[in-house]
């Protein structure tokens, strides 16, 4: 019985020292990549019970949806004076994921991704281009309506998880 357990001992003494080993060569700072996930904020004073029958955690979820805004992009020049320096998209989701960002060059380039991605008729481009050259924030919908796209959709419009540097 006791080279059974000095057997014992001795496995997890072995099992337990590798696996630290491997916990020192992580590092969570150079883990970083643009992968779909869920973040979930708890309400001050909420705590974590433990004799709940079910537990949920973040991940990919298939079924989110995001609506569309995009925005005109303005710098300041040596003269103090506005200029247009470029367009940008914001994909919200319709539930607790993450938000989805682009950035444009052009006018151009936003009004060629949005005809030949989402297949938006002449007189909704030409009324996203007045709207953004007027320098209001725009969403992409129906009249009053909140139209939703599917993250595939998003991605093909070039958007990421990535925030846009300021």
């Amino acid at each position: 019985m006791n080279k059974r357990l000095v057997a014992v001992a001795a496995s997890a003494f072995l099992f337990g020292s590798e696996a630290a080993s491997e916990i020192e060569k992580f590092n969570p700072r150079e883990a970083t990549m643009d992968a779909p996930h869920n973040h979930v904020e708890m309400a001050e004073g909420c705590f974590i019970d433990v004799t709940s029958g079910f537990s949920l955690s973040g991940g990919p979820s298939d079924k989110t949806l995001y609506y569309l805004q995009l925005a005109s992009v303005y710098a300041t020049d040596a003269d103090g004076k506005q200029e247009l320096a470029g367009f940008r998209a914001f994909a919200t989701p319709d539930s607790g994921s993450q938000q989805m960002y682009a950035q444009f060059d052009t006018l151009q380039n936003v009004i060629s991704v949005l005809g030949s991605e989402l297949g938006l008729r002449k007189p909704q481009l030409a009324a996203t281009r007045r709207s953004l050259l007027a320098g209001s924030r725009t969403e992409i919908g129906g009249h009053g309506v909140r139209r939703f796209f599917s993250e595939e959709t998003m991605r093909s419009l070039g958007l990421t998880f990535r925030p846009l540097e300021a």
